[in-house]
């Protein structure tokens, strides 16, 4: 049985590799002339390619030894841009696709064009949202204090700091751990309303044309 496999085996060689002699069998079957190297199916998905992605694919595809490519447009138009609409962002938001940051978004419409860094199959998509400090110094006053402060000013109810303390003079650890900011005047209070924050959406991928 084993003798009648290597029989077809060395038939079918035969076919494929006809000047190929029995000495460098071995030595063709590991680098195949072109005309018999595989082809394969090549679709751009949506028009979402660009030229450094259909480079990258051709390199791959030659490093694993593909002779060619059938090429197919699936869906979308190519002539259409992809953007990316956040909807309410509170305050800040930076984007990544495919490990790629945009430009920051700091004011309405929070949308960015993506349609150069979208490829074909799974994509990545991060989002950085940065919101104002007054929910964090709201929190803050939910800790124990731990700087002394002068009597709240007539205009504005504030308080300005007395003075610095030792432990953030000398850079040591601060008593109380619970705290992040430190202000030298205080306006915000532990009752004071929180602002929405983040990503409030909806964001949506959309489809446009050029």
């Amino acid at each position: 049985m084993i003798k009648r496999y290597l029989g077809a085996a060395a038939v079918m060689a035969a076919l494929l590799f006809p000047k190929a002699s029995a000495q460098s069998l071995e030595e063709t079957f590991r680098t195949p002339p072109e005309e018999a190297k595989p082809l394969m199916i090549w679709q751009w998905m949506d028009g979402m390619v660009t030229r450094e992605g259909i480079t990258a694919d051709l390199e791959a595809y030659k490093a694993a030894g593909i002779g060619g490519v059938q090429q197919f447009l699936v869906g979308g138009d190519a002539g259409s841009r992809y953007v990316l609409d956040l909807g309410d962002v509170k305050n800040l938001a930076v984007v990544r696709v495919n490990g790629t940051a945009l430009p920051t978004l700091w004011r309405t419409p929070f949308r960015v064009d993506v349609t150069g860094l979208l490829r074909n199959g799974e994509n990545v998509l991060e989002i950085d949202v940065t919101n104002l400090w007054l929910n964090r110094l709201a929190g803050d006053e939910r800790e124990p204090d731990d700087i002394r402060w002068a009597e709240p000013t007539r205009m504005g109810g504030g308080s300005f700091m007395l003075e610095v303390p030792e432990w953030l003079r000398s850079g040591s650890a601060r008593p109380s751990q619970g705290r992040k900011a430190v202000v030298s005047y205080k306006v915000i209070r532990k009752d004071t309303p929180l602002l929405p924050s983040g990503l409030i959406g909806p964001a949506v991928l959309l489809q446009v044309e050029k």
